[in-house]
């Protein structure tokens, strides 16, 4: 899709949060899950069938509160480099159009997680000195391409966790409406970050690819491992929250591959052929997401 495009339906299409929820409006019910609890760390591990519904519950928002500072945390760094990014490029040129308003969007995201924290809790675990330092020095030395590829991972990521939580009924409608509106103006960003992609790695060598491939399992195992703390469980009345920390560490990486190696994914892995046999360990250890998954074979 020609960016000029993308541009036009992002001035159509998006909308802030306040135009878009009467935040006042919603209410916290009895029973409700606040992400899919197919979803959580721990679901496919036996320790599951031990909580009671109270618990899961609670696990839910726990575990999504954390996922909304995670989200609201990486866009920051993208509006980071996207502002360093327009500096560079041609001023009214198509990218620099569109470029401006994915950080336009992107303010208004953390502007809209954060109101969806107030609402939740605000009891998410901070990130630490030394992962707000490495992302920073991301944004900081990382060609354009590269923290495009990472962008792209991330959103892959989120807009399939968007569609399975807005798909569920037993979730929370404000966190239904706000995961539609969120993976609808992702796509776009997905859509753009592609068509640089297509221009920066049509021609990639080996070592390019491989480089690239490391960057994008190093990120997907960011995201998979943030959001798991011992602490997290104690939250949820769970005794012996050590077990469900290892259990869920195990866990998590096999759900990945079994919920968000959609199709789109798996396209979007093989158009460039990420995962070589020189980083495949690398994929295997961090993501346990193998050549044979992507390709079918060996």
């Amino acid at each position: 899709m020609k960016i000029k495009t993308l541009t036009e339906l992002s001035r159509k299409s998006s909308h802030s949060h306040e135009e878009f929820f009467d935040w006042w409006t919603y209410s916290l019910q009895d029973g409700e899950y606040f992400m899919p609890p197919e979803l959580l760390s721990i679901y496919d591990t036996p320790l599951y069938a031990t909580l009671s519904d109270p618990q899961i519950r609670e696990l839910t928002r726990i575990e999504s509160i954390q996922i909304i500072y995670l989200y609201a945390y990486t866009e920051s760094v993208m509006c980071y480099y996207l502002a360093r990014h327009l500096v560079k490029s041609d001023f009214g040129s198509e990218e620099h159009a569109f470029v401006l308003r994915e950080q336009l969007e992107e303010y208004r995201h953390q502007d809209m997680f954060l109101r969806w924290l107030e609402i939740l809790g605000m009891d998410f675990q901070p990130m630490s000195r030394f992962t707000k330092w490495w992302t920073w020095l991301e944004a900081i030395i990382l060609p354009a391409k590269y923290f495009f590829l990472l962008q792209i991972t991330i959103e892959l990521i989120s807009r399939e966790m968007g569609r399975l939580i807005f798909s569920d009924h037993r979730v929370n409608q404000l966190v239904r409406d706000i995961s539609l509106m969120h993976e609808r103006e992702e796509a776009l960003h997905i859509a753009f970050s592609d068509t640089y992609l297509q221009r920066s790695f049509q021609d990639a060598g080996f070592f390019v690819r491989t480089f690239g491939g490391i960057c994008m399992a190093l990120d997907i195992a960011f995201i998979n491992t943030f959001y798991i703390y011992p602490w997290l469980y104690k939250k949820a009345w769970i005794e012996n929250d050590q077990l469900f920390y290892r259990e869920a560490r195990k866990a998590i990486r096999k759900s990945l591959v079994k919920n968000m190696l959609t199709w789109s994914a798996l396209e979007f892995l093989r158009k460039y052929d990420w995962i070589t046999w020189a980083n495949a360990g690398i994929w295997l250890i961090f993501t346990w997401i193998t050549r044979e998954k992507i390709y079918g074979k060996n």
